[in-house]
């Protein structure tokens, strides 16, 4: 099996793309939604086993900070969000997932390869 990784940091506008926000009620997006889309988040993008054909299932997890004072003064606490997605391995969500995974570096696949010869 292949271990994929993938990048931690994501901009915003890359998690609206990724519909990572549809399923979140408005009032704990909503000051992250309206952010510059090039500001970044932390998400632990993680492989799931699917057991449907040519599908793929990926989890991303992250957290916010929500105001959950409803009056003037903040009061702030972090929330984790675990959103799950199931995504046909050849269709535009699969080449975003693509973008997002990290680079190979040059050198250990190299050595990688060389191994693999012998």
């Amino acid at each position: 099996m292949t271990i994929t990784t993938y990048t931690n940091w994501l901009m915003i506008s890359q998690m609206k793309d990724l519909g990572l926000f549809d399923n979140i009620i408005y009032k704990h997006i909503k000051n992250i939604i309206n952010r510059n889309d090039s500001d970044e988040m932390e998400v632990e993008i993680e492989d799931l086993e699917c057991d449907r054909n040519c599908w793929c299932k990926v989890q991303f997890t992250f957290e916010l900070s929500i105001d959950v004072s409803g009056g003037c003064m903040p009061i702030m606490i972090d929330k984790k969000f675990v959103i799950t997605k199931e995504y046909n391995g050849s269709s535009a969500y699969a080449l975003m997932m693509l973008q997002l995974q990290d680079e190979i570096d040059d050198e250990s696949y190299d050595e990688s390869s060389d191994e693999e010869e012998d």
